[in-house]
């Protein structure tokens, strides 16, 4: 290492004591450490006077220390300790005059009674104690109602509300007067009120009543409110599993037949016939008849006729006798049944007029019957207004629907007057023959007794749910039926 200066050296880092130092003692060299050093210094001692707030040092120079000031600090002074010891404990210092005077910042209530120069009613809060009082009448006490004593109020239309009138006076003389009042007419001097029709609207039964709702408000009993909403025969019936009751969708014997179903499709139980099927000789011709589509391909290949059941073709479906029947009752069913050979869809009924009747139209419908072969249920189509006041056939496009072979179905007619129409005849049994009857003359045809037809009475214009109600039947006298013949035409064959 080079020589250096003192001077020259690295300064120390703060002295442990354990630092090695080069010393000469008695003219020869040593060694000793920094904390050896530093114990033979001899000891200082420090001396505080409070008076002067001097701090004496027994080796060097003595010290005043300062008094404490708002930016120094120091000792705390006689007077600065009078002033603290003055201070209340959890004392703080005052807000600004701004805050204190501001009302929002007190919070606390003040007994009225340790303010000065407040006026009597500021402290006893009593009525009698206000100066300038109004002068009340005796009406002021009395409370607002419609009971006795009490002070009656119009309604927002200057109206009085429900009282007893009879005290009033200077009314006119005589009551209401008769005479169409709007919605009402007064008649009989004053004491019949009655609601013009149609005065009750949707909107005067209020917004929650709706046209359909109001609809059902007019009908005469639950068989015509169920013919309003379109409910069919199953809206009477119970659910269950006995005679005359409906089937619930989880019926057992529901899914079970679709389980059986999809078991069908799936593949085709061996069983004798099956067997014997697979066991016969076949010929080219006969396997062709088992790829036709439907029974119209099939006919085609064997060259069979489809009769009159033709797509196009109008049908009679009557076997009797027709005749020009009797002049129909206006706002009458008539009601006549009828059987298909096979099964058709049509979409248009027609009818013959014999007889006029000036003025006069006819509907037709056709309905359906229920498991006792009654007519049931709402029509299964149904034609709008057709003359009767000229002597023709006339028809009308319907709905297609179809009907069944071998199920019965009823033919309908009704009328606003008394048109003459082509009917069966008076003596013909096809009824007896659909339906049978009661009494052995009823399938002979005899004239007092051949079953004719059906009806009901019904206003002209609609056609009711048949479901519940229960036809008059009408036996065969010296005159023709009143009833008609319908004539179908065919638009789908299966």
């Amino acid at each position: 290492m080079a020589d250096q200066k003192l001077s020259q050296l690295t300064a120390a880092a703060a002295l442990t004591g354990a630092e090695m130092v080069y010393v000469v003692q008695s003219g020869n060299q040593r060694r000793t450490t920094t904390g050896e050093i530093s114990a033979t210094a001899p000891g200082t001692d420090l001396t505080f006077t409070a008076a002067t707030r001097t701090l004496a040092s027994s080796t060097g120079a003595d010290v005043v220390l300062p008094v404490a000031t708002t930016t120094d600090a120091g000792l705390e002074s006689a007077a600065d300790k009078t002033k603290l010891d003055g201070l209340a404990t959890g004392a703080t210092v005052n807000s600004p005059d701004a805050t204190l005077l501001a009302r929002a910042n007190h919070t606390g209530t003040q007994a009225a009674g340790t303010i000065t120069g407040l006026s009597t009613v500021a402290t006893t809060g009593a009525y009698a104690d206000l100066s300038g009082k109004p002068t009340l009448g005796t009406a002021a006490a009395l409370n607002q109602g419609t009971a006795a004593g009490d002070l009656v109020r119009l309604d927002g239309s200057g109206r009085l509300p429900a009282v007893d009138g009879s005290q009033l006076t200077n009314l006119p003389g005589g009551g209401i007067s008769d005479g169409d009042k709007g919605d009402i007419t007064v008649s009989a001097s004053g004491a019949t009120w009655t609601i013009d029709n149609g005065a009750v609207s949707t909107a005067k039964l209020g917004g929650d009543i709706t046209a359909a709702g109001k609809a059902l408000l007019d009908d005469a009993d639950a068989a015509a409110q169920r013919t309003t909403l379109g409910l069919g025969g199953a809206a009477v019936l119970s659910v269950g599993t006995s005679a005359g009751t409906v089937a619930a969708g989880d019926d057992s014997r529901i899914t079970g037949a679709l389980a059986a179903a999809t078991a069908a499709t799936t593949y085709q139980p061996l069983d004798s016939d099956l067997t014997a099927i697979a066991g016969l000789a076949t010929a080219t011709f006969g396997r062709s008849l088992l790829t036709q589509t439907d029974a119209a391909a099939a006919r085609a290949t064997l060259g069979v006729s489809n009769s009159v059941y033709a797509v196009g073709n109008w049908v009679n479906p009557f076997d009797g006798g027709a005749v020009a029947g009797s002049a129909l009752t206006a706002s009458t069913i008539a009601l006549y049944p009828f059987i298909f050979r096979r099964t058709a869809t049509v979409d248009n009924l027609g009818a013959r007029v014999t007889t006029v009747a000036a003025g006069s139209n006819v509907q037709l419908a056709i309905y359906g019957s229920d498991s006792n072969n009654k007519v049931t249920g709402l029509p299964l189509g149904a034609t709008g207004n057709l003359s009767g006041a000229t002597a023709t056939t006339v028809n009308a496009s319907v709905t297609a629907f179809t009907i069944v072979a071998g199920q019965i179905y009823w033919m309908a007619i009704n009328s606003n007057g008394t048109p003459v129409m082509l009917a069966p005849s008076a003596l013909a049994t096809h009824m007896s023959n659909i339906l049978g009857g009661p009494a052995l003359a009823d399938a002979l045809g005899t004239a007092t007794n051949s079953l004719v037809l059906r009806t009901v009475a019904q206003t002209f214009g609609t056609w009711p749910d048949l479901t519940a109600v229960t036809p008059t039947v009408v036996s065969a006298n010296t005159n023709a039926s009143k009833g008609t013949l319908i004539a179908m035409q065919i638009s789908a064959l299966p």
